[in-house]
């Protein structure tokens, strides 16, 4: 049998009789004699899958190569086949997974961007789903370095959500990965997300929960971890809002709580100066301090306005000013990159500048 065809024919064999049955074909005393019977049934089809693999420019790996990805080997589930695109090379480094709500607030997405900027800045990969919300913040802040891989829910040559398809091809092109264990064309399904999970948590040191709900789909994420002997953090947020009840029910049941990148490295027990392959940091890519207002009064404002959305009234409540003062202040604040204005308030920024991955 030509070598070339053995990657698509396992593609097939788990498409047809699924990757645990695939597994036990493959590690089955005869298994010279399962590839041959795989040849037969599959070879047509396998030469098709080839064939799109190269229009789309996605590769194949196996458990097989010496290139796969070594902390796959070894949880639970692991797969039987990776489809990717980008460098693969990557995940040889050290990695964090930074997940969370896809409809996140601005907090939300500052901190995870905050995050990932930080930790690909000191060498690790960050890891995410390209979901909106949290992890498309992770993976847009990871992109100054080129740090970061992104584990879809379907098929390579149409990465889903649709409106990610130019983040995932910039992800590629600055050096990243995209990574599925399901064939280029394949659409993505409901139970493909829970199974992709098992994936971003297994290619990971710790999983950090950003923002989650009660019910989100980042805490089968950290329950996977769990099983998979990973560390899970979580980020406290404010105890009204529902995207950070999965975050405090985490955190109570003993989740490491974090508030910045170097609570990550210092609950891992982690020297990032002393990591193996983690040396591409740079000073310069870090997230800038941005210092406190130097002007008292606008301190007092600052003081004032909490990360969860603050009106313009409790504002006014608590400085005891004028409207027309507090919003000149407030729009200065502003200037100066301290806070935000949303619909129905203002929120305070973390003090964080984020790079541009272009800059």
């Amino acid at each position: 049998m030509e070598k070339p065809l053995s990657p698509a024919l396992l593609a097939c064999l788990v498409l047809a009789e699924g990757r645990h049955r695939a597994w036990q074909l493959l590690t089955q005393r005869d298994a010279q004699a399962a590839e041959s019977s795989a040849l037969k049934r599959y070879r047509r089809q396998a030469e098709a899958l080839l064939e799109l693999c190269r229009e789309c420019n996605v590769r194949m790996v196996t458990p097989a190569a010496a290139e796969f990805p070594e902390p796959l080997r070894h949880i639970p589930d692991p797969p039987a086949l990776l489809f990717f695109r980008g460098n693969l090379e990557q995940l040889q480094r050290p990695a964090i997974a930074i997940v969370g709500a896809r409809r996140c607030t601005y907090l939300g997405r500052e901190v995870a961007a905050t995050l990932a900027a930080d930790i690909s800045a000191k060498g690790w990969v960050v890891i995410s789903g390209l979901a909106r919300g949290v992890d498309a913040a992770a993976h847009r802040a990871a992109l100054r370095l080129g740090l970061t891989a992104a584990v879809l829910g379907g098929g390579l040559a149409r990465p889903y959500p649709a409106a990610h398809r130019m983040l995932s091809n910039e992800i590629v092109q600055r050096g990243g990965l995209l990574l599925s264990e399901y064939p280029p064309s394949a659409s993505p399904r409901p139970y493909h997300f829970p199974e992709r999970n098992r994936l971003i948590s297994g290619l990971s040191r710790a999983v950090v929960v950003v923002e989650a709900g009660a019910r989100s789909g980042s805490l089968i994420t950290a329950r996977m971890a769990l099983e998979q002997g990973r560390d899970v953090m979580a980020v406290p947020g404010p105890v009204s809002s529902p995207v950070s009840r999965g975050c405090h029910s985490l955190i109570k049941q003993g989740a490491a709580l974090i508030e910045t990148a170097s609570d990550i490295f210092e609950a891992l027990g982690v020297d990032v100066a002393d990591t193996p392959g983690a040396g591409r940091g740079r000073d310069d890519a870090l997230p800038k301090p941005i210092s406190e207002p130097s002007d008292p009064a606008l301190a007092k404002l600052l003081s004032a306005v909490g990360c969860a959305l603050t009106t313009l009234d409790q504002i006014m409540a608590t400085v005891g000013m004028p409207a027309q003062r507090v919003i000149q202040q407030l729009a200065e604040l502003e200037l100066g990159g301290f806070v935000q204005q949303l619909p129905g308030g203002y929120i305070r920024r973390p003090l964080r500048e984020i790079p541009s991955p272009h800059q």
